[in-house]
């Protein structure tokens, strides 16, 4: 059974935020991906920044799991649930791709990520790109 540790931090529910992303599938569709309804939390389970997104026109939905610890900069996907895409393509975990944090403080994250669900650099892997994200969440 897992155990889930109390967070250092507050629950903190999320005011407002905002994804965009092109996604990109094996058969040539593709697709924007924009916010139509969202919720999360700072200091979710686990001192992580959680936040569900659902896109427009049923493109399905991303999920963050953000570590609160983590600092501006380049954070690598590849192996890790850190971005979760349950779009029309299906659910997957990025085999490659990049977060890159823009700003990290208390109540404002943003950046940008991009990512592959196959390893390889061949074309016919399902990816996004160009994402983009904004989160508010409510002060401490």
């Amino acid at each position: 059974m897992k155990t889930i540790k109390a967070a250092k931090f507050p629950d903190r529910p999320l005011l407002e935020g905002a994804v965009t992303a092109t996604v990109h599938g094996t058969q040539g569709q593709s697709f924007q991906f924009e916010t139509e309804f969202i919720h999360g939390n700072y200091g979710h389970h686990n001192d992580l920044i959680y936040v569900n997104t659902y896109g427009k026109n049923n493109a399905g939905h991303l999920l963050f799991f953000i570590p609160v610890s983590f600092t501006i900069g380049d954070k690598e996907l590849g192996g890790t649930d850190i971005v979760v895409a349950d779009t029309r393509l299906g659910r997957w975990f990025p085999q490659r791709g990049k977060l890159f944090l823009e700003s990290v403080v208390h109540s404002d994250y943003r950046g940008r990520f991009e990512m592959y669900r196959d390893a390889t650099d061949e074309e016919d892997v399902d990816y996004i790109t160009e994402g983009r994200f904004l989160f508010k969440f409510a002060s401490a």
